[in-house]
């Protein structure tokens, strides 16, 4: 989930957020909340309310629902092509060490 903030630091919110437990990450950037939360829309309200706690504005909210290269990303640290080209680099080697 993103979460656009008008104008006003968000320290304060971001340390609200990360003492809950459905709160599994945060980054920020460019007045930008990025967001991986358990419950998606359904802690809309809560992310609200908090916004509005600090005296902070969301003009702009987007879900985005994780594809498996989101999952796998987030487990591995690598994206699925670099883990192919890294396979595929692998077997080469190995068969050119047969051809000897």
């Amino acid at each position: 989930m993103s979460l656009q903030i008008a104008e006003g630091l968000f320290d304060g919110l971001v340390n609200s957020l990360n003492v809950l437990a459905w709160i599994k990450e945060i980054k920020s950037h460019d007045g930008l909340l990025e967001l991986r939360i358990e419950g998606g829309e359904e802690r809309m309200p809560e992310l609200v309310e908090l916004a509005d706690e600090h005296g902070l504005d969301i003009t702009a909210i987007d879900f985005h629902q994780p594809s498996l290269e989101d999952a796998f990303l987030c487990y591995t640290g690598t994206e699925i092509r670099e883990e192919e080209g890294r396979a595929k680099e692998f077997w080469m080697a190995k068969m050119a060490g047969r051809r000897r």
